[in-house]
């Protein structure tokens, strides 16, 4: 066991950073707090995590999370009504005027979400601690991973869904390229892990959340036919049209400016998809590519690229979910993507984490 290493953000994130903030002088004539809120908390998940505590206090939040989940699905099973989790004296993310009428109605949804305001909210914070448990200790506490796994089921979330695909593709070829056992282990390990998942998925597909399950997975396709769009081609292509009707500069430099992006939303062919005035959803790709245009993108893809070369196995799995949910989610720079990408700069290619008697501890090797 050897001393952390002194920690820091890294540089090509500062580079980000400093061209956004340009980026937005340029196309607002002003100074950007929010963007220095964000960049004030990365500072904060860089140099103040550590990692073992963190592992185990999230562990522990996600194991309340899981059993109030389950709470609201046996009291929605008996009685119809869904006990809410969230608590209006506690500080809330809900830019909602009528909190109480919100909350009155998500009693009677069909979907549990824990303490979160949905399911995919809910599924974005328990995804890192399913790669965590399968990934970063030396030896997998099923059990663990198998309550994490139904839960996620149970949520009936598109971001599971694609998040689940991603660590479950990379769990498997992991087992199948793990050089400390011999190739036939490897065969017969991979081939069972596939049949159970197989059995699994297929008894899951035909029970009735599996049904819905998939039909929402419908949603996401992308449509030429602008008289109708469904809530998953909402979320992930309209952002894409809107960049499209931005001016040659801006697409290479972004523009966040508010007053821009309603201008060209009103230009745009799915203008009559943003419904409400203040209506601005896109998931974090599309911010990406507004926000700092082409440019922006490619500093970003080099940051990723160099964390994916430092971290280890589990650190590239929790950047590989982190890109999958940007492409389907409104998580840019939230905790949902704060969370996946400090953890993989907080494990290096050459550690794992070891659990003696209820302590987590980060070994280094040489």
């Amino acid at each position: 066991m050897i001393s952390r290493n002194q920690k820091k953000i890294p540089k090509t994130l500062y580079i980000f950073f400093v061209f956004w903030l340009l980026s937005h002088f340029i196309s607002s004539y002003n100074i950007h707090f929010g963007l220095i809120r964000i960049f004030l908390s990365i500072i904060l998940f860089y140099n103040c995590i550590k990692l073992p505590f963190f592992i185990k206090a999230y562990r522990n939040i996600a194991f309340i999370c899981i059993i109030f989940f389950f709470i609201q699905e046996i009291g929605y099973y008996f009685s119809g009504i869904r006990i809410v989790g969230i608590l209006q004296f506690m500080p809330i993310a809900l830019n909602i005027d009528n909190i109480s009428y919100y909350l009155m109605n998500m009693a009677e949804y069909e979907r549990s979400s824990s303490f979160f305001s949905e399911p995919a909210h809910f599924a974005q914070f328990l995804l890192p601690i399913l790669t965590i448990e399968l990934f970063a200790f030396n030896t997998i506490k099923w059990k663990y991973v198998g309550i994490i796994l139904i839960t996620l089921l149970l949520t009936q979330s598109g971001n599971a869904l694609f998040g689940l695909v991603v660590i479950l593709a990379s769990y498997f070829f992991r087992i199948s390229h793990n050089k400390r056992i011999n190739f036939s282990q490897r065969f017969i390990m991979t081939i069972t892990s596939v049949a159970i998942v197989a059995i699994l998925g297929y008894s899951f597909t035909n029970s009735d959340i599996g049904k819905k399950l998939l039909s929402r997975a419908d949603t996401i396709q992308n449509t030429t036919d602008f008289t109708y769009a469904s809530s998953g081609f909402i979320r992930i292509w309209r952002g894409y049209y809107v960049f499209e009707e931005f001016d040659p500069v801006y697409k290479f430099i972004g523009n966040d400016n508010p007053d821009y992006i309603s201008t060209k939303i009103n230009s745009s062919i799915v203008s009559v998809f943003f419904n409400e005035e203040h209506d601005r959803y896109l998931n974090g790709v599309q911010q990406f590519l507004i926000s700092t245009g082409y440019i922006g993108v490619l500093i970003f893809i080099i940051f990723i690229v160099k964390s994916w070369k430092k971290t280890n196995y589990c650190g590239k799995t929790l950047l590989m979910t982190m890109i999958a949910i940007l492409f389907i989610a409104s998580i840019y720079f939230t905790d949902s993507m704060l969370v996946p990408m400090t953890l993989s700069f907080l494990m290096p290619s050459n550690t794992i984490l070891k659990e003696y008697n209820n302590k987590i501890f980060q070994q280094y090797e040489a």
